[in-house]
């Protein structure tokens, strides 16, 4: 699943599959959960949690 978030600080999370997250600008808080993700924060202070999975 492909979570892209905003230009502001986002807190986004994934599912228990196979997702690719974005955070963009802001200072975001990335959760990726199960499966296998791809976690790209982008500019600004972020937070990225893998989670299970190969991430």
């Amino acid at each position: 699943m492909a979570i892209q978030g905003t230009n502001n600080n986002d807190n986004l999370v994934g599912t228990s599959g196979n997702d690719t997250i974005e955070g963009l600008n802001g200072n975001d808080s990335l959760s990726g959960l199960g499966g296998n993700d791809q976690l790209l924060g982008g500019y600004g202070s972020d937070t990225l949690y893998g989670g299970a999975g190969n991430d």
